[in-house]
């Protein structure tokens, strides 16, 4: 298990520290799973679970964060904390393509798909490495349903706040991590 600390000022709340703070960043093991099925632990299948410890004010989990990203052999999705898509990035420049039409999209899971297209396994909300990312747009009056090519990476960030202020008080209202709506 490898631990990070950075420290950064100039980058936006949710991406890095807006503090001067230590920010802890660690995978996460994972216990199995409770109820039908077999118990799996999240790495079986590709997905990454990764703690941000951070030490601050509570309003550190207001506002942006990257929450999830499906990186694909291209692009990197990333998705606030609701599963919509707020930034779609290209894998070899790591530029954003403000134009991309998954942007605003809402993840739903993936699916496998076998020989002649039929649909194998489904997951959700998040798809397993080797799966189609599946994402639902908006489109006048009717929902568009779309898939990724085959997914690499996936990343959860859970976030834990130390609050150097225990006086203070924490606004639940706000603390949704979604982009406000474009």
């Amino acid at each position: 298990m490898s631990t990070h600390k950075r420290r950064g000022t100039t980058t936006q709340r949710g991406f890095s520290d807006t503090e001067p703070d230590v920010r802890t960043t660690q995978p996460m093991r994972t216990a199995p799973a409770i109820g039908r099925g077999e118990a799996e632990g999240v790495e079986a299948h590709g997905v990454e679970l990764e703690l941000v410890q951070e030490s601050g004010p509570p309003q550190l989990l207001q506002g942006h964060w990257r929450a999830v990203e499906v990186w694909t052999a291209n692009t990197i999705y990333a998705f606030d904390a609701g599963l919509v898509c707020r930034t779609v990035l290209d894998r070899g420049t790591y530029q954003s393509n403000d134009h991309h039409e998954m942007r605003g999209a809402t993840l739903l899971g993936g699916q496998e798909r076998g020989p002649g297209g039929r649909i194998l396994t489904v997951s959700h909300p998040l798809p397993r490495v080797g799966a189609h990312a599946v994402l639902s747009k908006q489109v006048g009056n009717r929902a568009s349903i779309s898939e990724t090519s085959p997914v690499v990476r996936v990343i959860y960030r859970m976030r834990v706040v130390a609050v150097s202020r225990p006086d203070a008080k924490v606004d639940w209202s706000d603390v949704s991590g979604r982009w406000p709506e474009s």
